[in-house]
């Protein structure tokens, strides 16, 4: 009667130790503070009061995307959403913070596919309060005008951070008179600032980009060196015609 009784709770006890897909999945579900997936390009995030570095390493993990930030991203977040595409998603985890998005294929008909690289910095009160004043210049209707007011506002800001984020603005103008502030730019003390600028002249290109960017290459902080190449990639997959 004992012996039965005995193989009786063996065979529970294997029963309730093998593994079960539907069970163990659960069971990640409720105990694990971070889930992330990523399908077709569209990512799904369910955290709970994790720290955004854990968020994005394993982000970073998953979708293969290069995330390199100059901010502390120690803070606890909690977010859910699900099936956004990748370049959403990622900016709802990081908007208290500047950011560049980098993709491989700056003339792909659906770019969101191609984004390869983040670059995250911080983002001040003081570049917050110029940041309205230059969206305020940049929302009104585009005229002649609108590239000597985006400039104006620029060349009065003393703030570093907020200089990464007027270069960036001046290359979405695509206004090849630019590259005079933005060459300028590319040998700014701050490598932030050299970087928002080697990404704007990626924006308007040209020949004479390419020959900025390929002095670049030689700068002295390697992140700068490694986004100038990767942006010169860019600009000769979309015209071959640059040497």
């Amino acid at each position: 009667m004992l012996r039965g009784f005995y193989f009786t709770c063996i065979l529970l006890l294997l029963t309730l130790s093998l593994p079960s897909g539907s069970v163990s999945s659960e069971y990640r579900a409720k105990s694990g503070p971070l889930v992330v997936q990523f399908r077709d390009n569209l990512l799904t995030v369910r955290v709970n009061n994790l720290t955004l570095k854990e968020v994005l390493k394993e982000i970073s993990k998953q979708t293969g995307i290069e995330i390199v930030s100059y901010a502390s991203t120690e803070m606890a977040v909690s977010a859910d959403f699900s099936d956004l595409v990748s370049d959403e998603g990622l900016k709802r985890l990081i908007r208290s913070f500047s950011f560049i998005f980098i993709y491989n294929s700056p003339n792909s008909k659906d770019v969101r596919k191609a984004l390869t690289k983040i670059i995250i910095y911080p983002k001040t009160y003081k570049e917050l309060h110029k940041r309205e004043e230059t969206m305020d210049v940049l929302s009104r209707p585009e005229d002649e005008n609108t590239f000597d007011r985006l400039t104006d506002v620029f060349s009065k800001s003393e703030d570093p951070d907020f200089g990464a984020m007027a270069v960036d603005e001046l290359g979405d103008l695509r206004d090849e008179r630019a590259i005079d502030v933005l060459v300028q730019e590319v040998v700014d003390t701050d490598p932030m600032v050299r970087i928002s600028a080697i990404h704007a002249l990626g924006e308007i290109g040209g020949e004479l980009v390419v020959q900025i960017l390929t002095d670049a290459l030689s700068d002295e902080y390697d992140h700068v060196r490694e986004f100038a190449a990767d942006v010169l990639k860019s600009l000769k997959e979309r015209d071959p015609s640059y040497q």
